[in-house]
């Protein structure tokens, strides 16, 4: 009798902690106690206090899933994580409307490229920020089925999954455009900097890069490579000259930490 209970004793110390531990890392007695207290980022790997919900090195909200009850156990869901839920609709909403106002420098042509984004997503997005049905007449019944709705009301609606832009093309053949997409009812155009804060919020895609406000207009995503190549480029020789510059001043601390030295 002693023996089953200890081995069951063992099997569910064996679960806890296969739980609590990430990525393989030994488990240490005090990431137990600060499990509750602090999140880890899955862009950065950066680690935050349970009261920032947003990760402003890679831009990307404290997951919902990492609260013990907004989607695990919604019933049981605290005062705190109703709190933090209504912070990160203010400021995903917030800055969504900051990135929309910004321009590119102009020097590499994406201000003029328009990102389109599909209408349907969009408009669960909408439902999302605001915490209600949005009123669009556009929006159909089977639309508004896709909203993601917490059993516990104080929740309300949850944030929507992967952008799908898939929506846009023929059998999910990305060169095939379906016909008829209409502006402001299938799909919108935002600029280089809202997609991107959306994409790194809540993936998916593909990308749909035009010319125009128009999704028939020409497919400039071969020059938007480029362009973001050309970026990536000027990033790394500025980090390049960075590091030689850290180097030759820590050279340069060597050779004065010599002289000194000579000088006594």
């Amino acid at each position: 009798m002693y023996q089953k209970l200890g081995s069951l004793l063992k099997s569910n110390s064996k679960l806890l902690l296969d739980e609590l531990r990430q990525e393989g890392e030994p488990i240490r007695f005090m990431d137990i106690l600060q499990r509750d207290k602090h999140w880890k980022c899955q862009g950065c790997d950066s680690v935050h206090s349970k009261e920032i919900i947003f990760c402003e090195q890679c831009q990307k909200f404290r997951p919902l899933e990492m609260f013990k009850n907004l989607v695990n156990n919604p019933q049981k869901v605290s005062s705190f994580e109703l709190n933090c839920l209504d912070q990160r609709r203010k400021k995903e909403k917030q800055l969504i409307l900051d990135q929309d106002l910004k321009e590119e420098d102009g020097q590499n042509g994406i201000d003029k490229m328009w990102f389109m984004i599909s209408g349907d997503w969009l408009f669960q997005w909408k439902c999302f920020i605001s915490n209600k049905i949005s009123n669009s007449a556009q929006a159909s019944i089977d639309l508004k089925n896709k909203i993601r709705f917490s059993p516990n009301k104080e929740i309300g609606i949850l944030p929507p999954g992967p952008i799908q832009n898939d929506d846009f093309f023929v059998g999910g053949e990305e060169d095939v455009l379906k016909e008829d997409l209409e502006l402001n009812k299938h799909y919108r155009g935002v600029n280089f900097q809202v997609w991107n804060l959306l994409q790194k919020i809540y993936g998916g895609g593909p990308i749909v890069v035009r010319e125009e406000l128009d999704i028939y207009s020409a497919n400039v995503i071969q020059e938007f490579k480029e362009n973001e190549r050309e970026k990536l480029f000027r990033m790394q020789e500025l980090r390049l000259a960075q590091q030689e510059e850290q180097k030759q001043q820590r050279v340069g601390r060597v050779q004065t930490g010599r002289y000194k030295h000579q000088q006594q």
